[in-house]
């Protein structure tokens, strides 16, 4: 009204946007709606208002922790808002650029994230290895829980298995490969690994596959073959299937050439070795039924197999 009033030019579609830095905000969406094209959630200031806790006051600034389930759920409330508004939603602050709450803060929905410069090459690197529908289910988790510690908690067994990411995925399964060796199988295998984000050492993780190849064969028989790893070269634990136009020669068990190669990685870290165990001896088990085999050969396409095979695999997948 100023501009115009003195008749200075400017942008008439220039966005307008308000910070949501206290709680009476964050319950104003509907009203303010009306006004602004966006919202932007500052976490600093929203947190240490939310728990009237001062960040420079030593005795209480520890209050006022973004990891408390009830700052979360006011997140989850003011993102759910602002989104049944048809609005865009950021986020600037700390909790923003700390990449160990990162699933926590993917999974509010949010359309953009504010970081210092310095940060944002490793916050892409770690997105690209998150799945938004589990960062979405870990955040309802989080939200529903009743301390600090029992966010960090999840958090932690979040980063140390995997979580944020399913054992099984669509995109890692390959149906009509061209490989005509079992090392160019076991290549293009963690090539598309790689491409999906679920590694960032190429190298280490082929050489974690074949130190199990060279005890044993894992061709276990019928035109199948498990190779399987434990190493935290992976983000997280992975089942990828590569189906061959043609079958390679493998070392099978039965001495047949393979066709169907499922390639199991596992984390160090964690108990990865008990679910190791527990996955790789109910894959075993499922080999040894023809009509699984059949259906796992004989797959139409991608989406078939990746049911299939989530069903039949459980939990597990």
């Amino acid at each position: 009204e100023d501009l115009s009033a003195r008749d200075v030019a400017f942008d008439t579609s220039l966005p307008v946007g308000v910070m949501i830095e206290v709680p009476s905000v964050g319950f104003a969406v509907d009203e303010l709606s009306a006004e602004v094209d966006f919202f932007s959630v500052g976490t600093n200031d929203l947190s240490q208002y939310f728990f009237a806790a001062a960040r420079d006051a030593a005795g209480v600034s520890g209050l006022a922790d973004v990891r408390r389930p009830a700052f979360l759920r006011l997140l989850k409330q003011i993102v759910a808002d602002v989104r049944a508004r048809g609005k865009w939603a950021g986020m600037c602050g700390e909790m923003a650029g700390d990449a160990r709450l990162l699933p926590l803060t993917l999974g509010l929905g949010l359309d953009e994230i504010s970081a210092a410069a310095a940060a944002v090459p490793s916050l892409k690197e770690k997105i690209s290895k998150l799945s938004a529908g589990a960062c979405e289910e870990l955040l309802a988790r989080a939200a529903a829980c009743r301390t600090v510690e029992e966010v960090e908690a999840l958090l932690a067994r979040a980063e140390s298995r995997g979580d944020d990411q399913p054992l099984l995925d669509p995109k890692l399964i390959i149906l009509g490969g061209g490989a005509e060796s079992k090392a160019e199988a076991i290549r293009e295998l963690i090539d598309e690994l790689h491409v999906s984000g679920r590694t960032g050492d190429r190298d280490r993780l082929e050489e974690a596959v074949w130190a199990r190849e060279a005890t044993y064969s894992t061709g276990l028989g019928h035109g199948f073959a498990v190779p399987h790893c434990k190493t935290d070269a992976v983000a997280a634990d992975t089942l990828a299937v590569l189906r061959l136009g043609r079958a390679v020669e493998w070392g099978a068990l039965d001495g047949e050439p393979v066709r169907v190669v499922i390639l199991m990685a596992m984390r160090e870290s964690g108990d990865a070795a008990a679910r190791h165990l527990r996955v790789f001896a109910r894959l075993a088990r499922r080999l040894m039924d023809e009509e699984f085999r059949g259906r796992v050969s004989g797959a139409e396409d991608v989406q078939e197999l990746f049911d299939y095979l989530s069903a039949e695999l459980g939990t597990e997948a």
